[in-house]
């Protein structure tokens, strides 16, 4: 795998999802999340990853690898490095599934030192208006969108080099969470049906029989 190419990556995702947010409240036009369907090719997936602190599960595209922990370790102590001129609130990577054969991965990050005071609709807010202000000319799709049972603020970004899909979101968990896909353009025509089986899968962990139960 090349360390060089998944850090341009990786920082990429990083530098678009860190800023000086200002959480003040501030109206929307609509909270209404569009229910969004995909069609799922179970053999195009890998077994379900379950992420019981932000309570969610999915399925990566087959052949995408879950990053060992010390490989994650390592990219977060040059991320440190990377940004550490950058605005305080960063998003850090939490679980990455890396195709080592075309460069795209799926990475799952957590927002950190967001103050107790945002509610998540007023981070959600400010993160669109960073993201209007700074790639309008690279985003191609931004809005809410509802998948099985989760509820996302979605956006679509694409320039020459990589589409990245981005989907965030907080559940029950404690800390906003974000999930991209980035695929190199090239290798996206190719990805497609496989992005698109992967994000169909997205979801919150079922309750046991127990806890329906209760």
């Amino acid at each position: 795998m090349s360390h060089l190419k998944l850090m341009i990556l990786i920082v990429f995702v990083i530098l678009i999802s860190i800023a000086n947010f200002d959480c003040t409240s501030e109206k929307e036009t609509s909270d209404e999340y569009e229910q969004l369907s995909f069609n799922i090719n179970n053999e195009l997936l890998s077994d379900v990853f379950i992420d019981s602190t932000l309570d969610l599960q999915f399925s990566p595209p087959l052949g995408w690898k879950r990053l060992d922990k010390s490989i994650i370790s390592q990219l977060k102590n040059q991320l440190k490095l990377t940004i550490s001129d950058l605005p305080h609130y960063q998003l850090t990577p939490k679980e990455i599934f890396f195709n080592d054969e075309n460069n795209a991965l799926c990475a799952i990050s957590v927002y950190l030192n967001v103050p107790d005071t945002a509610s998540f609709k007023d981070f959600r807010q400010a993160y669109k208006r960073f993201v209007l202000d700074n790639f309008s000319e690279t985003l191609k799709k931004n809005d809410l969108s509802r998948i099985n049972n989760l509820n996302f603020y979605q956006m679509v970004i694409m320039d020459q080099k990589v589409v990245n899909f981005k989907f965030f979101g907080k559940n029950n968990s404690k800390h906003p969470y974000q999930i991209d896909y980035i695929i190199p353009n090239d290798e996206y025509s190719d990805l497609m049906k496989s992005i698109e089986s992967s994000i169909g899968t997205l979801n919150k962990i079922p309750l046991t029989k127990e806890e329906d139960v209760l």
